[in-house]
């Protein structure tokens, strides 16, 4: 989708992350999956890992929506979901009223991924909600790649234009 204000796509979403609808996410996750089969372009994949939430910001939510949206995903195309892998160790500040700079320094050195998890030669597909700069995923998709020999696609509901 197209994230964009003026329609109602952003309202599923903003339902997912802030009003505790983990069940849109899981629906929109399999919605997305039966795409991606149909396309052909996410063929061989090993692994769903989706965007982790900062330890205190999952306590706030109570969940992470990027793991919703990876368990319709996970459900569909019958891969398994890491979620052991990749950490948020920096508590940043919400993404939402930054521009692009300041969502990129936002976003730097702020994961960690797990050793000896034996990804070398996968193929990792990443799931995030909404791509604003590709700040946060780009920042994530770096850290597993300066670990480990692997090929990343992503996933996301919503990109911003």
């Amino acid at each position: 989708m197209i994230y964009d204000k003026r329609d109602n796509n952003h309202k599923l979403i903003y339902l997912l992350k802030y009003h505790n609808r983990y069940d849109i996410g899981v629906t929109l996750g399999e919605m997305g999956a039966s795409e991606m089969i149909d396309s052909g372009r996410f063929n061989g994949i090993d692994m769903i890992i989706p965007i982790p939430l900062h330890k205190k910001r999952l306590k706030k939510r109570g969940y992470n929506q990027s793991m919703a949206i990876a368990e319709g995903l996970s459900k569909c195309m019958k891969i398994p979901i890491i979620n052991n892998a990749v950490f948020r160790h920096v508590n940043n500040e919400s993404q939402t009223h930054k521009d692009n700079n300041q969502r990129w320094s936002n976003s730097d050195n702020i994961f960690t991924v797990k050793d000896n998890l034996h990804l070398n030669g996968k193929h990792i597909l990443l799931v995030d909600d909404v791509i604003t700069s590709g700040a946060t995923i780009t920042g994530c998709a770096k850290e597993i790649m300066r670990k480990y020999d692997v090929k990343i696609s992503v996933f996301s509901l919503a990109t911003v234009l």
